[in-house]
């Protein structure tokens, strides 16, 4: 007889723990042997917390918590005591210190990992620090000096002082971490890390690898190439040179389908000299640990990402934890001066590190220069304030009158409903299904986009899809029960919703459902250039009605106007890192529905993804 079950069964019905979590710590504990509670317990809360998007369980943190109280003669239940629960769970055969193979592991900090985190955490720790103090590459300095002048001159006036350090570091360095928000330039950046690494024969041309976590940010990766070397001040030939192919880390890495494995690693390296990755803040910690594997040891990797956007899906806050200690424009005493000397600049122009140094900061470079919004736009003020935790600086930007492209709207729900997502609705998506013309209808469509919080609920994407529906349908912009009749309508907004290589189509792309009397219904996508794409029916992948997504779905998407739905009473789903992203998905104007005391909540919260990665990088 099992004497906890009754703790167990209160857990699952307060919907404390999944089926999954108690499924998966009954394993533990029959693997262990014990029909101890408190390891039940562990296990089952280190199971809640990789499913939440934690990398492990911090005893200490969890420690005493009360899990459900006391109700109709039954007792509380609480986490134990930090240290009994420690020293309990060290006595554990399924329990070690990594050392061994065990299934868990507990580190001397009271971190609690599956086997498998662990791992991937202490790999890539050790290799991102690795690279990080790797010797120098041996360039001669007039040779570097002398094209970084050309890729970046000052006689228009337009000398980046980020972006040439970033260049100079990429160059010396086999580990480059850039940090930037929307329009400071990264893709711009990326094509000019290319020309001057080939223009320095530090590269093959067939030995770079561009890539992204997803097929529709690869995409995105491509066009931006494509069209930044157009402007790159080198010749044709070098400009011929630099690629413009993307694919996804899952492909470049060699994923094998319904494995976890991929098909380069330790032993079997990627041929590579350079793997350029953009969007980095969605990669998780699996997957960045695959990636760092594949490496050879004498090939470069240049990341490209926004820290403050959300975090990757999956497990781990990793590019937030690589960013976190860096203090921007602070290097080294040795690497400050190189930077100065390289780019003749005044002494001072970079602060000097002290203290304790793993070598990290003079990999990374934070882009502060903003090329598409203006220092007085609202979307750049209020996106800034967001990024601090500024709830009262946010509120003073939304009561402002004095900035066109950010309208927020508080108030009460139903009425805002009728006035303002109706208003957005008809303005926002009626130029998109009266037009006849199929690019237009296309190049319309990524004009404005519905962005919520939450899948499910009054304010989430099901129930707005459902409402936009309806309205078009009132006002005469869809076909009469076009809403009940399958598979969909002229005009309908798709989203992909799993990767399919036959047809190039990617989780997260978007498209239209088009008709013509040759075709008849059938389904087009924006192509890499101009023009368009069309896929029948018959071929297209998984997908749904996307006149409305979740923020977490727009990442690495662009619209000219966005609003921006938040629910109707705070929740842990909403932290500053969701409101941040779903503004600067904007590149014009910003309508933000939500009212003050749930924007206030939202914005005093960040993402807290526990692992042990940023102090494995930084020491603290």
């Amino acid at each position: 007889m099992n004497p906890s079950k009754p703790f167990e069964d209160r857990l699952l019905e307060a919907g404390v723990l999944s089926r999954l979590d108690v499924r998966f710590a009954r394993l533990m504990r029959r693997l262990s042997g014990t029909g101890d509670f408190p390891f039940f317990l562990a296990a089952a809360l280190v199971s809640r917390a990789v499913s939440r998007g934690d990398v492990c369980l911090d005893l200490h943190e969890a420690a005493g918590q009360t899990l459900v109280e006391a109700k109709e003669g039954f007792p509380a239940v609480a986490c134990p005591e930090a240290g009994l629960w420690i020293q309990s769970l060290k006595e554990s055969p399924v329990v070690g210190s990594g050392e061994a193979m065990t299934p868990l592991v507990l580190d001397p900090a009271g971190r609690f990992y599956l086997h498998r985190l662990w791992e991937d955490e202490t790999l890539l720790a050790g290799a991102i620090l690795e690279r990080a103090r790797a010797p120098l590459m041996d360039i001669p300095p007039s040779r570097l000096k002398e094209a970084l002048k050309q890729l970046f001159p000052r006689k228009d006036g337009t000398f980046d002082v980020s972006q040439a350090a970033a260049a100079c570091i990429a160059a010396t360095r086999r580990l480059c971490v850039v940090s930037g928000g929307p329009g400071t330039g990264k893709t711009t950046l990326a094509a000019r890390i290319l020309s001057l690494l080939l223009m320095l024969d530090q590269v093959r041309q067939s030995r770079i690898h561009l890539a992204a976590p997803t097929g529709k940010a690869a995409a995105r990766l491509k066009t931006a190439i494509r069209l930044a070397k157009k402007t790159l001040p080198v010749g044709d030939a070098l400009r011929a040179m630099i690629p413009e192919e993307a694919t996804t880390l899952h492909r470049l890495l060699g994923s094998i389908p319904g494995r976890p494995h991929v098909r380069f690693g330790e032993k079997k390296p990627l041929p590579t000299d350079l793997v350029m990755v953009d969007e980095a803040s969605m990669i998780d910690l699996p997957l960045m640990a695959k990636l760092f594997r594949a490496l050879p040891e004498t090939a470069r990797i240049v990341l490209l990402g926004d820290k403050d956007q959300l975090a990757s899906v999956e497990s781990g806050h990793v590019l937030g934890d690589i960013c976190e200690g860096h203090s921007p424009g602070s290097y080294s005493g040795q690497v400050a001066h190189a930077l100065e000397a390289l780019l003749e600049l005044p002494k001072g122009t970079f602060g000097i590190r002290k203290g304790k140094e793993k070598g990290l900061a003079d990999c990374l470079i934070s882009l502060e220069k903003n090329y598409r919004f203006q220092e007085t736009s609202g979307i750049r003020q209020l996106s800034r304030a967001v990024k601090r935790g500024d709830a009262d600086g946010v509120m003073a930007v939304l009561r402002s009158q004095a900035h066109g492209d950010i309208q927020w709207v508080g108030g009460d729900r139903s009425a805002l409903l009728k006035e303002v997502l109706e208003n957005a609705v008809l303005e926002g998506f009626g130029p998109c299904l009266q037009t006849r013309l199929p690019d237009d209808a296309l190049e319309k469509m990524e004009r404005f986009r519905i962005l919520c919080a939450l899948n499910r609920g009054p304010f989430g994407v099901e129930t707005l899809n459902a409402f936009v529906q309806r309205r078009l349908q009132r006002r005469g912009l869809m076909p009469p029960g076009a809403i009940r009749q399958g598979p969909g309508y002229a005009g309908m907004p798709i989203l992909i919703t799993r990767n399919h290589y036959e047809t190039r189509l990617f989780n997260g792309d978007t498209g239209l459902l088009w008709f013509d009397r040759e075709k008849g219904l059938h389904a087009i996508f924006p192509g890499v250039d101009a023009g368009r794409r069309e896929v029948p029916l018959s071929r297209l992948p998984e997908h749904e009605v996307a006149y409305a997504m979740t923020v977490h779905k727009s990442q690495g998407s662009e619209f000219d106007e966005v609003l921006l739905v938040l629910p109707d009473r705070p929740l842990p789903v909403l932290t500053r890192e969701l409101l941040y992203t779903g503004i600067t998905r904007a590149r014009k104007r910003v309508f933000l529905l939500g009212g003050e005391d749930v924007i206030r909540h939202t914005v005093t919260q960040k993402i807290q993804r526990r692992s042990g990665l940023k102090e494995a990088l930084w020491g603290f």
